[in-house]
């Protein structure tokens, strides 16, 4: 009896130790289930929060991104229209300078009338520099703008797809997450498929803002290209007019060398003789040289030309046979008769 009785409470208390365990498994997953299932609607609000966080920040940081690039491409616009104004101001007023300084040498040198030649040239070289420089300038500007527009355009645009892409992502996943929730009520689902949203939404986020910052990057690098070839162009540009000046210059100089030579070297004509010892010499402007001895010999005799330069020093030369010296502030070339071919007459009666 105690044997056997041992033995069936052996046997109860095994199987009744059994029963209790399964008990306890199976109690522990249906009150996992309820808690999943009471759990649910909490899930989901918190996801549709997270979700409409991330999406309020990914907007707020790709209009502030699309605002500094906006703004950096206005003020580098704007300088460098002032840039390109501020240079074709100063060329301006260095060629009407160095035309007003040429006009002066060339009135000085020369006179007045071989000025009007000079100044017709210098005028209609500078109307074109000026021309040329204001219809580069102005397509300078133009291809700065078409420049800044497209790249406007293109920014706004990627962030624009950047920010559709986001939300269709974000709003795809939260009605994955919500049938999800629903459907399954598991903890391990719920758990992996927030982690997958995470992971995919720091994913988008990360690749917006790479995009974003890709495009600015790309805007600027333009922007500082355009702006390198604006100031390339203008120191062309200056340069080009600066030698276009210099060959002005040195053109009217030697406009200005040559006239001067040839206006320096004039012709007094003998005209009067008295007692073929004196004539009286006139320039070619009718004013008086000064009177000189004619050689008693009548070498020179009227209508013999004496040619003369204001370049010489000056000095005392003696004129005829009396040997009576005159000071004269020109230099005595020599005598020219009519129908000699030109050729001058030998020194004789001079110094």
């Amino acid at each position: 009896m105690l044997g056997r009785g041992v033995e069936k409470s052996n046997c109860h208390a095994t199987v009744s130790r059994v029963s209790l365990f399964q008990v306890d498994i199976g109690q522990a997953v249906f009150d996992l289930m309820g808690n999943l299932a009471d759990a649910g609607p909490t899930v989901v609000v918190v996801v549709v929060v997270v979700v409409v966080a991330v999406v309020v920040v990914v907007v707020v940081v790709v209009v502030v991104v699309v605002v500094v690039v906006v703004v950096v491409i206005v003020v580098v616009v704007v300088v460098v229209e002032v840039a390109i104004v501020v240079e074709v101001v100063v060329i301006v007023v260095e060629v009407v300078l160095i035309v007003v300084v040429v006009v002066v040498v060339v009135v000085v040198a020369v006179g007045v009338v071989e000025v009007v030649e000079v100044v017709v040239v210098v005028v209609i070289v500078v109307e074109v520099v000026i021309v040329v420089e204001v219809v580069v300038v102005e397509v300078i500007v133009v291809v700065v703008v078409v420049v800044v527009v497209v790249v406007v355009v293109v920014v706004v645009v990627v962030v624009v797809l950047v920010v559709v892409a986001v939300v269709l992502v974000l709003v795809v996943l939260v009605v994955v997450v919500v049938v999800v929730v629903v459907v399954v009520l598991v903890a391990v689902v719920v758990v992996v498929v927030v982690v997958v949203v995470v992971v995919v939404i720091v994913e988008e986020l990360v690749v917006a803002l790479v995009e974003v910052v890709v495009a600015a990057a790309g805007a600027a690098i333009i922007v500082v290209e355009v702006v390198v070839a604006v100031i390339i162009e203008v120191v062309v540009i200056e340069v080009a007019v600066m030698v276009v000046v210099v060959e002005v210059v040195v053109v009217v100089l030697v406009v200005v060398v040559i006239s001067a030579s040839m206006l320096n070297q004039g012709r007094a004509h003998l005209i009067e003789e008295k007692n073929g010892k004196r004539a009286k010499i006139l320039t070619e402007d009718n004013s008086e040289l000064d009177t000189m001895f004619i050689d008693r010999r009548g070498q020179h005799r009227n209508g013999d030309t004496l040619v003369i330069s204001s370049e010489g020093n000056g000095g005392f030369y003696e004129m005829g046979c009396s040997g009576t010296p005159i000071e004269l502030n020109y230099s005595v070339l020599g005598w020219n008769r009519p129908g000699f071919g030109g050729s001058t007459v030998s020194r004789a009666g001079i110094g």
